[in-house]
């Protein structure tokens, strides 16, 4: 790669190969593509796919769909894995891991009242003297 962007700035596949090719300097690259329900027939999408694929070295894609996709892209590999849904316990872990802030009770129901309703059959009736700053409670 000579470092230099593509001349034509309206050639839409040159400055992605361009693109993809300069990540490429640095490492494997991974192209997370979602929803490919939407798109997977397209004969036009599927080659410039294959294309892109061909024209790099390093470059994985992974694409996200919520039907089972059977394609294959150029004649390239292709492994297609289900993902079930989490277990509601696994996915709450997975929410509280990633929150990287204060939760309140807002984020999570539409009124105070609702939430003190589901604390209480948590809890206890007394919940709301356990709360250790009342005034995060009411801001919440």
């Amino acid at each position: 790669i000579d470092g230099k962007a593509p001349a034509v700035s309206g050639d839409g596949y040159s400055t992605l190969l361009w693109s993809l090719r300069r990540l490429e300097c640095r490492g494997r690259v991974l192209l997370v593509l979602d929803g490919i329900e939407d798109w997977v027939d397209s004969m036009a999408v599927r080659t410039l796919l294959a294309d892109v694929l061909n024209a790099t070295e390093r470059l994985c894609i992974l694409l996200g769909s919520r039907i089972h996709v059977q394609n294959s892209f150029g004649g390239l590999k292709t492994d297609n894995l289900e993902l079930k849904p989490l277990q509601p316990k696994d996915a709450a872990q997975l929410f509280l891991y990633r929150v990287h802030r204060h939760l309140y009770w807002k984020d999570l129901w539409r009124s105070k009242e609702e939430w003190m309703k589901k604390a209480a059959e948590w809890y206890g009736d007394n919940v709301y003297n356990k709360v250790a700053d009342r005034s995060l409670l009411d801001t919440g």
